[in-house]
């Protein structure tokens, strides 16, 4: 169930992202995203930079406009995605 909801989430962040143009796909970041009970977004911390400051100010972006968060309606399911580490990469959304 956590792949699932993990899945849901970065296809939530990956709507409202808008990847910097010229910016290589394969680039990453790793954000530390803390969620309140409802799905949403407190907090969002760069944990790993992807070399292209552009690129994750417009990841830490999305996570905010995607807030809130799917979350699993079970509490203590949902209590797993109370702190979440994520790796952002365009190349996944720019796939899907």
């Amino acid at each position: 169930m956590v792949d699932q909801y993990k899945g849901l989430i970065l296809e939530a962040i990956g709507q409202h992202w808008l990847v910097p143009t010229g910016v290589s796909p394969s680039l990453a970041c790793q954000l530390m995203i803390t969620v309140g009970e409802q799905g949403n977004v407190d907090t969002v911390q760069l944990i790993k930079s992807s070399g292209n400051v552009l690129l994750d100010q417009s990841a830490i972006a999305a996570v905010y406009k995607a807030s809130p968060l799917p979350l699993p309606s079970d509490k203590d399911a949902a209590a797993v995605f109370k702190q979440l580490r994520l790796t952002l990469k365009p190349e996944q959304i720019l796939e899907s």
